[in-house]
């Protein structure tokens, strides 16, 4: 909740007459060591986005993601040139895309503020 909150990931809003909010859930993790011993609990708060229809409560979806051709001929090159790669991972990098469409699910359990208002993101 901190990095949704931290990234103004919604604002509360009125859900307004001609919308529907979507509906979510929790979904729980454990996190666990090379010998089973649990790490930490991971939670997520996640849209059920496959209720939407299409020309309603979205127009159009796109993932940026690289071809596997492209990642081969970079490790290719490298090799040739005995170059060393680095990479990076961003926490929470969902987080940080901005929508077009406006779409409106359900306070949390455990954190709605009983005012019946829903979450704009």
């Amino acid at each position: 909740m901190d990095s949704i909150k931290g990234n103004g990931v919604y604002t509360l809003a009125k859900l307004p007459p001609d919308r529907k909010a979507l509906r979510v859930k929790w979904v729980c993790k454990l996190k666990r060591g090379a010998n089973g011993e649990i790490l930490r609990f991971k939670a997520r708060y996640v849209v059920r986005g496959f209720e939407q229809q299409e020309g309603v409560d979205y127009n159009e979806t796109f993932a940026s993601v690289v071809k596997p051709m492209t990642y081969k001929a970079i490790f290719a090159i490298a090799a040739a040139l005995d170059l060393e790669l680095e990479q990076m991972d961003v926490k929470t990098a969902f987080l940080y895309g901005n929508i077009d469409e406006e779409i409106y699910v359900g306070q949390p359990e455990g954190f709605d503020d009983g005012t019946g208002r829903v979450w704009k993101l």
